[in-house]
């Protein structure tokens, strides 16, 4: 490709890689629309649809007075779908600036429309800001910054599934690649291209042009004028805009020129001369008189070739002034340093923060660490209370038993000696007869004076008793023989009444025996048999085990089950789950206490 062409396929191209609508509106300023009392009332999304009504109708001085109101509302704290609407609002200025050529203006509302995208997070809108951002850049002859735009886009494009970006982004990747000279990457892309396969005319009028392109930029120029005039005829044929017929008229020509063939490169210029003018599409005009200038002074006729560049240089710096560029460029370097900046203090900020969260997270764990310690600590002091008050019960338990099996034993032996002095008294009498006799009257008057149920004085209690000692003696033993040999008093409806009954009593007599003999009344005294009972039970995994909290209360005569674990935490210091586990632990141990206990065990 050589220097000469450069310039002139740069604007060639321009007019075809970045979409120009059939022709260049004078879009008006931002005088107050007609009706705009009636649009001030309406919300942003009813401005937007009529807006975008006016747009694709081409009446761009009302798209861009509705699309004018609504960015005059944008409110940064205002909800996320207005928000949605304000973005897309500032793109669609940004196009109708772009489309006068006034990038400056454009390039303020696209980096404006792209804070908001990037502000709420509008991804799917972020590429096609980017494309519009290339145009700018491509419109300019910054090849570079529009690649650099266009392969921003890209990765959005292909997210989102934007048809309309992918394409747009790729077609202008051949284009300013091949403008740089290179070739390999612009093939690269028109692949990428290719392989959307669009059935409609402008991809295959796209497919064409493209493929014009890089069969001159590899030499190939017989085969670039085909495709080029087959990019021409789909254009007339399908009724494309005005600026595409340009595009493939000033490739054609540059072909042309590139072999020498002045006369048919001016022909093919002086045709884009007249689209450009009746079109007033004042970039292909740019382009085409540049390079009429170029022609005519190559053929050597100065006064034409002077007319040409003249008015070339007077719209020139109308629309393409280096000052307006710059500052275009500097827009977006600016932005990108705020942003930027903007990042680094948001980073160092939560770069502070992770660190105090770091601190504060090492004393929270410090601190827990020391919690799970004391509670640890304290959980093992309190299992080891547990299980001392575990054995204590079990052990005083098994003392008492042991108690009652020594007085078991000594009253057997008691009534043994008895029985023996029965014997002896009754040799004795056989003996002494009338002594005997005498005696044994005697001994009947005094047994007669203790049964005679006179009322006698409790000493210990000094209070007036209906029983007699020998009766309440014998009251005594039998209680005791009926509560240590029986579990009648495992029923719920257990009673003094039924008690009484059993010894041939009163219930009566039996109260009053219970309270003198045992220093307790019925109820408390049937409470301690059970939890007595239960602490067995409980402590015998091997036959019990198997049996639920509930299952061991009701067998010892529970109705209730928190009655139950309230009497039974109440008299041993432990709730009656807490001692069940204690027993499995020690039986899980292989533990067996000299101490252990059964049913069997408990009864007299």
């Amino acid at each position: 490709m050589n220097e000469s062409g450069f310039p002139r396929k740069i604007k060639r191209f321009i007019l075809f890689s970045i979409f120009l609508t059939p022709c260049l509106i004078a879009v008006g300023g931002t005088a107050r629309p007609d009706g705009f009392d009636t649009l001030a009332k309406l919300s942003p999304r009813e401005l937007y649809a009529l807006g975008e009504d006016a747009y694709q109708s081409e009446d761009y001085d009302k798209a861009l007075q509705i699309f004018m109101v609504i960015c005059s509302r944008y409110n940064l704290s205002d909800h996320e779908e207005n928000q949605r609407i304000y973005t897309k609002a500032f793109i669609r200025n940004g196009n109708l600036r772009y489309k006068t050529a006034t990038y400056s203006s454009a390039m303020d509302f696209y980096l404006k429309a792209l804070h908001i995208a990037e502000t709420h997070g509008f991804d799917d809108l972020i590429g096609l800001i980017y494309a519009h951002i290339g145009n700018i850049y491509a419109s300019n002859n910054d090849f570079e910054s529009a690649i650099t735009a266009y392969k921003r886009a890209l990765p959005y494009a292909y997210a989102f599934g934007k048809d309309n970006v992918k394409s747009m982004a790729l077609n202008n990747l051949v284009g300013t690649h091949y403008f740089k000279g290179e070739i390999d990457s612009a093939e690269h892309y028109f692949r990428l291209f290719q392989e959307l396969h669009y059935d409609d005319p402008r991809f295959i009028y796209d497919i064409c042009l493209n493929q014009a392109l890089i069969f001159n930029g590899i030499g190939k120029n017989d085969s670039a004028k085909i495709y080029a005039k087959k990019a021409a005829g789909n254009a007339i044929e399908n009724h494309l805009s005005q600026p595409c017929i340009g595009a493939c008229y000033s490739s054609i020509a540059q072909f042309f020129e590139e072999e020498g063939q002045w006369d048919s490169a001016l022909f093919y210029l002086h045709l884009n001369e007249d689209i450009a003018r009746e079109t007033q599409t004042n970039e292909l005009l740019v382009a085409t008189l540049r390079d009429l200038g170029r022609i005519y002074d190559n053929k050597g006729l100065r006064e034409e070739a002077l007319a040409y560049k003249s008015e070339y240089w007077i719209i020139y710096d109308s629309i393409f002034g280096q000052k307006e560029f710059n500052d275009l460029k500097n827009k977006q370097i600016f932005y990108e340093l705020e942003r930027n900046a903007s990042t680094i203090n948001n980073l160092n900020a939560i770069r502070m923060l992770q660190r105090n969260g770091i601190v504060v997270l090492s004393v929270a764990i410090g601190i827990f660490i020391a919690l799970i310690a004391i509670l640890y600590y304290q959980k093992r002091k309190l299992k080891a209370a547990y299980g001392d008050l575990f054995e204590r019960n079990h052990r005083q338990l098994s003392d008492e038993i042991n108690y009652r099996h020594r007085i078991q034993t000594l009253e057997k032996s008691l009534e043994n000696a008895r029985i023996k002095i029965s014997a002896l008294a009754a040799l004795a009498t056989a003996n002494h007869g009338a002594e005997n006799e005498t005696d044994k009257k005697d001994m009947g008057e005094t047994e007669t004076d203790g049964k005679d149920g006179s009322v006698e004085e409790n000493a210990s209690t000094n209070r007036k008793t209906v029983v007699n000692q020998e009766q309440r003696n014998k009251i005594a033993r039998d209680i005791m023989r009926i509560m240590e040999t029986t579990e009648d008093w495992c029923a719920c409806d257990y009673s003094i009444d039924k008690l009484a009954a059993v010894i041939d009593s009163n219930a009566r007599y039996v109260s009053e025996v219970i309270n003198d003999v045992f220093d307790k009344n019925f109820r408390a005294m049937l409470n301690e048999y059970r939890i007595k009972k239960a602490m067995i039970r409980l402590s015998d995994i091997e036959h019990y085990g198997h049996l639920t909290i509930k299952a061991i209360s009701e067998s010892v005569g529970y109705k209730s089950q928190a009655t139950f674990i309230t009497a039974f935490t109440k008299f041993t210091g432990l709730k009656p789950g807490l001692y069940q586990k204690l027993a499995v632990e020690r039986h899980a141990k292989g533990e067996r206490m000299d101490t252990a206990l059964t049913d069997n065990e408990m009864e007299i």
